[in-house]
């Protein structure tokens, strides 16, 4: 694993309107992922002079964050209705 800076990084939610409103995801402890993998499909056929393969659609996986919860905090209320809506809710990382 690649050690990169994190200190002063932000985790931000995109309501996916256009244009995109950010609203940053505070007190962020740890990040782990993203998990995601591509498989391969065969496409080795009779002319193929050894097996041939494409790889297939991406499976994005997960990424798991760690944070201090503070309910009265509206960032830590978005990220709650967030949970239930978690694969509509594009994401994005800003490193210093």
């Amino acid at each position: 694993m690649a050690n990169l800076k994190s200190q002063g990084c932000t985790i931000s939610k995109g309501d996916g309107a256009s244009p995109q409103v950010l609203t940053a995801i505070g007190q962020v402890i740890s990040i782990a992922g993203p998990t995601g993998t591509t498989g391969e499909i065969d496409v080795t056929n009779l002319s193929s002079s050894a097996k041939e393969f494409i790889p297939s659609l991406p499976d994005n996986g997960d990424v798991t964050l760690e944070v201090v919860w503070d309910h009265a905090t509206t960032a830590n209320s978005t990220r709650h209705c967030g949970r239930t809506l978690q694969p509509r809710l594009p994401g994005i990382t800003r490193l210093p």
